[in-house]
């Protein structure tokens, strides 16, 4: 299997899965990061080569009475959302693990058919 690193487009995640993925016959593993903040979103732009959280991510979280809760939505939305294109998706809550099951349970990934 091919594992991704961040994806935040899932337009990347279809041209990754349809022009790399597929012709080698690989399943595709999308990663999910969890952002706790906007303040941690910024600083993963800066310093994480490769990584491009767009402004409206960034926006929403700053904007977020409870910014932990909006990153754990957000979260759910991406797994909803690469779990119809990719075979599977990684999710990584560095240091904030715990809130993994209700990243799960939000995106309703466990309801599918």
């Amino acid at each position: 299997f091919l594992q991704t690193q961040m994806v935040m487009d899932p337009k990347v995640l279809e041209r990754f899965c349809k022009e790399i993925a597929e012709p080698l016959n690989l399943p595709v593993l999308a990663g999910v990061f969890l952002l706790k903040s906007s303040k941690n979103a910024e600083f993963i732009n800066r310093v994480v080569p490769g990584a491009c959280i767009p402004d409206s991510i960034i926006a929403r979280l700053e904007n977020a009475s409870d910014s932990m809760k909006e990153g754990i939505q957000i979260a759910a939305e991406q797994v909803s959302v690469f779990a119809n294109i990719a075979q599977g998706v990684h999710i990584m809550a560095v240091k904030a693990e715990e809130h993994i099951p209700q990243i799960l349970e939000k995106s309703s990934i466990n309801s599918r058919n």
